[in-house]
């Protein structure tokens, strides 16, 4: 059941949702990063793990989470046995507590901060696909995403014991988990201060984090050899503040309640054509306006969008050509291709990683399909995937289409 105890805040003249005597309607900083214990071998970044959860939190004013050395034990055991495999717990097991959110990211071992790298692929989904729409967002479209930024959420931790594998846990103070149908506008709030404004918060003015820097969570931010290797990048050649400020205010202010950013400019180049070009599949169910914001937010310069009524209906694409004219050579489709008026940083993401999620079991027999419950809803994080187009018709599932794999139905 749950269980959400409302005080009067008779100054505000409103409510205040708490939990366990805690605003869960506030960031606050916590006394301390760790409930109890420090960062274990498998989880080396683990309290920049746990800040940067706090940045995403603080953003979208929520309470504060701190490492939990129970969830970690979970989170360990299921690494250890699953190893490489991107399969999901199930709930209610010696492997997961039931009601404990599970998010899944390949992670590699050549990476400083395996924990960190995962969490910018699952919070990503704000804007890839959801291009900050609340109706994508406030859903479990985004449900890497949600489950990092439930309000009720207070204990996390990771576990990567193969340098190759992250699994993320989230528990709640209500006993529920995240995820849970019908909670979501009320469980995830939109953006309220912008990243620079939470980073400073967290990092210099909260001593919980003391020792950590931005370097060690601003995945975004710039690269080192370190990082990559053979063209796969674990940290976005960008800044944080480019790619995740979209409504929030610094921290303190107003939300705008609009975009916080002068709209995208685009321009129509040519239609029912796409570019032979690489392409980045951005998701689908866009409007050409918001199709442009995310290629712009990823950095593009050029993108080709869905029309009509069938596959391609709101599709959004970058299309990685080196011109505006596609000196690659068009081919005929039920695409427009447009170009970016002004465009930010250009954002190279190459990498191959899959992000799986699986959240509180009452959520999926609320829905009627309680066999999701012990599999969980296959993802891939989708920003982080770069695929070559089969040139002329869509190949089908069976035959492994890389587009397809990303719409993956269950495991």
């Amino acid at each position: 059941m749950l269980r959400i105890v409302i005080v009067a805040n008779l100054l505000l003249g409103g409510s205040t949702a708490t939990c366990n005597g805690v605003n869960m309607d506030k960031w606050e900083c916590p006394k301390s990063w760790t409930s109890g214990g420090s960062a274990p071998h498998d989880a080396k970044d683990a309290k920049a793990f746990v800040a940067l959860h706090n940045i995403f939190r603080c953003m979208h004013d929520v309470q504060a989470v701190q490492w939990d050395s129970d969830v970690h034990s979970g989170a360990k055991k299921w690494a250890e046995h699953t190893g490489e495999s991107m399969t999901h717990s199930q709930g209610g097991t010696g492997y997961r507590k039931k009601g404990d959110g599970e998010n899944l990211a390949g992670t590699f071992k050549f990476s400083k901060h395996p924990g960190v790298d995962a969490t910018h692929m699952w919070y990503e989904e704000i804007w890839n696909p959801c291009g900050w729409k609340k109706s994508c967002y406030q859903s479990f479209s985004a449900g890497h995403m949600t489950a990092m930024i439930w309000k009720s959420i207070n204990k996390i931790a990771y576990s990567d014991t193969t340098g190759k594998l992250a699994v993320g846990r989230y528990r709640d103070c209500l006993g529920n988990g995240p995820n849970m149908m019908g909670e979501y506008k009320k469980m995830v709030p939109p953006q309220k201060y912008n990243w620079a404004s939470c980073a400073n918060k967290v990092l210099n003015q909260c001593s919980a984090f003391s020792g950590v820097h931005k370097d060690d969570v601003e995945g975004c931010g710039k690269q080192s050899a370190a990082w990559s290797k053979n063209g796969m990048h674990m940290v976005y050649p960008q800044k944080c503040s480019k790619l995740y400020d979209r409504g929030g205010t610094a921290s303190g202010g107003t939300a705008s309640g609009g975009t916080g950013k002068p709209a995208t400019k685009y321009s129509y180049v040519k239609g029912s054509v796409e570019c032979k070009s690489d392409d980045h599949w951005l998701g689908k169910g866009f409007t050409v306006e918001s199709c442009a914001s995310a290629v712009e937010a990823a950095g593009g310069k050029f993108f080709i969008f869905g029309k009509g009524s069938g596959f391609q209906k709101g599709r959004c694409y970058v299309e990685k050509s080196s011109g505006p004219d596609c000196p690659e050579g068009y081919e005929k489709d039920e695409y427009n291709f447009y170009k970016l008026t002004s465009s930010r940083l250009r954002l190279n993401i190459e990498t191959n990683i899959e992000s799986n999620i699986i959240s509180g079991d009452q959520h999926f027999s609320a829905v009627g399909v309680g066999s999701l419950a012990v599999a969980g809803v296959a993802f891939v994080a989708m920003g982080v995937v770069v695929r070559r187009k089969t040139r002329g018709s869509y190949v089908a599932p069976e035959n492994n289409s890389d587009e397809e794999l990303l719409e993956s139905s269950l495991e």
